[in-house]
């Protein structure tokens, strides 16, 4: 148990989604720029939300109509890192 405490101490910490990775990852495909879009219904307002036609009572139900999430494979932690390397000639 002490081992294991002390390898875990040395781990780094965990990596996290930066605001970078996602406007990447947005840019990279019209479906995902219209994931992000749609994602921010959730952080309107009230009366925002009204104003695109969605109640309080179904705006969660409709925020992904006719978006296949399915089809969406998020990003990973990096992953603007990840591709400029890929896209710098060598």
């Amino acid at each position: 148990m002490k081992e294991q405490a002390e390898r875990r101490a040395q781990r780094p910490p965990p990596r996290q989604l930066s605001d970078e990775d996602w406007r990447v990852w947005g840019e990279e495909d019209p479906v995902h720029a219209e994931y992000l879009r749609r994602l921010d219904i959730a952080t309107m307002s009230p009366a925002e939300r009204a104003a695109i036609g969605l109640t309080e009572d179904n705006w969660a139900e409709k925020m992904f109509e006719g978006l296949d999430l399915t089809s969406i494979k998020m990003p990973m932690p990096g992953y603007a890192e990840r591709k400029a390397a890929k896209e710098q000639p060598e």
